[in-house]
């Protein structure tokens, strides 16, 4: 599974990922943007550990539950 990250703007990035559709068959690609970091931000002696996730946690998170199959993509919800 690979995915990568986009650098949209001046300072924020896109993170995108693969994943196989399984009533086709067919691949298809993701996406997730809005993050201030690309990479995570190391804990210094002055500061906690940051609040806000950085694209790559974000991409090794997701493409842990694609391989162990248990991410779903979101589905809107009808009111009918």
């Amino acid at each position: 599974m690979k995915g990568f990250i986009r650098q949209r703007g001046k300072s924020t990035y896109t993170v995108y990922w693969n994943v196989i559709n399984p009533a086709t068959g067919k691949r298809e690609q993701r996406s997730k943007g809005g993050f201030k970091r690309k990479e995570p931000q190391r804990p210094t002696k002055d500061t906690d550990a940051p609040k806000e996730e950085s694209a790559r946690e974000f991409l090794n998170s997701i493409i842990g539950k694609v391989q162990e199959g248990s991410w779903r993509p979101d589905e809107a919800l009808s009111v009918k």
